[in-house]
């Protein structure tokens, strides 16, 4: 894993998402994975965040195996309080995978916008090295 980007999404959630999973972009459906706790469309909800994992092009990275990582770090990072998608797009020389989570659907969306504000970013790398790790990648080095 050789970067991470985190920002938060403050309008326009819907263009985002919609951006996120275009099939242009993914190459297929398969590549996109939605999870949800409310019985609300993803894009209709509030505040949100931004993730991007890119992947090294000097370590090759399968494109199921790249999108098994966002799902893995989905996973363990928002477990069942938020609303998310991870979406692999294929379509640039460089393999990444965007993660946007919903944070108006948080249980405790203070301790996420304390996180975001203190330690947000240690903690997406941390989860990331971890299941980087696990498929055998690279990790980032982190102070």
């Amino acid at each position: 894993m050789a970067f991470i980007k985190i920002y938060k999404i403050t309008k326009d959630y819907h263009k985002k998402i919609d951006a996120i999973i275009d099939k242009k972009k993914t190459g297929d459906s398969e590549l996109i994975y939605k999870f949800t706790t409310t019985n609300e469309p993803i894009h209709q909800l509030e505040s949100a965040y931004h993730i991007m994992q890119r992947f090294p092009v000097d370590e090759y990275v399968k494109p199921e195996v790249a999108h098994q990582i966002g799902i893995e770090f989905a996973t363990q990072f928002l477990k069942d309080y938020s609303d998310y998608v991870v979406a692999t797009h294929t379509h640039s020389k460089v393999l990444h995978n965007h993660i946007i989570f919903v944070s108006s659907s948080m249980k405790e969306d203070e301790m996420y916008r304390k996180l975001y504000e203190e330690k947000l970013h240690q903690l997406v790398v941390k989860i990331t090295n971890d299941c980087c790790a696990k498929h055998g990648l690279s990790t980032i080095q982190y102070k």
